[in-house]
């Protein structure tokens, strides 16, 4: 009871700081990882953080669906988040009106997602690496920051630990196609909340703002389709191998990267990168074994079908 308690004087506060919508993203992790403590008798992580004040206006209004409630919803027994998206199509990488980019965000080309899927609407946090791995390799340790500081090979072991622990085979990391998608989530410029990056504080902790070091999750503005820190607090692990000129000859339906390679892809810029390595497009890379405070990940779920089916 302290714990709901401690909750709603959280979400009070942050709704005369920032109004109901800072306030009902952020209530809604909380909740959420406070039904799954309570019900797996755990203690649960807390912690009261200010949320900044908006940077400028409201959001410029988004191409694609703008209200995260039209999509389903699906919560799994450690109170991780997701949404379902769309299949669709969308033009992956840098425009010609792009002022900034590297030449491997080019050519923009036609993508195909030809399925829909679940997207984490957070980072996986420490407390839920800790309750399937049983350890917290993170620099910046908080129950409630993201799990941060380790390998590709240690989170295939986390999914692969999750999916039996939760009775199913859905849970895996995004393509690099799939994370520019619902990056994007229908829109076309630089940023999903528009040209500029002006209010890029609003969305993301970044060099700017971050004090150099990660946030709680879901702190921030969501974008149109109700996923939080997209841009920065820790870049996002991809299962792609990077490929410098995969663009070119990238197949336009479900791309999942070159075939081989030694670094693996990385995107959405982190607590420590500038504007430029915080946009829709930015493509970075590591080496599987690289362990710092800056790499972190988002999990994505295949939708259940048949014999395979998630639990409610």
């Amino acid at each position: 009871m302290s714990r709901i308690l401690t909750l709603l004087a959280l979400f009070s506060a942050m709704a005369l700081a920032t109004g109901p919508f800072y306030a009902g993203e952020a209530m809604g992790q909380a909740m959420g990882e406070a039904a799954a403590g309570v019900a797996a008798g755990a203690d649960a992580p807390a912690k009261a953080a200010a949320v900044p004040a908006p940077q400028g206006g409201a959001p410029d209004k988004p191409q694609g669906p703008p209200d995260r409630r039209q999509h389903a919803e699906f919560v799994n027994t450690l109170g991780m988040r997701f949404v379902q998206v769309p299949a669709g199509s969308f033009l992956m990488g840098a425009s010609d009106l792009d002022t900034e980019f590297y030449e491997h965000e080019k050519p923009q080309h036609r993508v195909d997602i030809s399925k829909p899927f679940r997207v984490g609407v957070l980072e996986v946090s420490q407390w839920q690496w800790q309750q399937v791995m049983g350890n917290n390799p993170s620099r910046f340790k908080d129950p409630l920051l993201p799990v941060e500081s380790v390998s590709y090979d240690s989170v295939m072991s986390f999914i692969a630990k999750l999916n039996e622990r939760e009775g199913t085979h859905a849970y895996r990391l995004p393509t690099e196609a799939e994370w520019e998608y619902f990056a994007r989530a229908g829109t076309m410029s630089p940023y999903f909340f528009g040209d500029s990056d002006a209010r890029l504080g609003d969305y993301a902790w970044y060099r700017a703002n971050s004090e150099r070091t990660t946030h709680p999750g879901g702190l921030l503005r969501a974008n149109p389709w109700g996923l939080h820190d997209v841009y920065g607090n820790v870049a996002e692990m991809l299962s792609d191998w990077f490929g410098l000129d995969y663009y070119t000859a990238s197949p336009q339906r479900d791309p999942k990267g070159p075939s081989e390679g030694k670094e693996r892809s990385l995107r959405g810029g982190s607590w420590t990168n500038t504007e430029f390595g915080n946009r829709s497009s930015y493509r970075d890379r590591y080496e599987p074994d690289y362990l710092e405070s800056v790499v972190g990940l988002r999990l994505v779920m295949d939708l259940p079908s048949g014999d395979d089916q998630a639990k409610r």
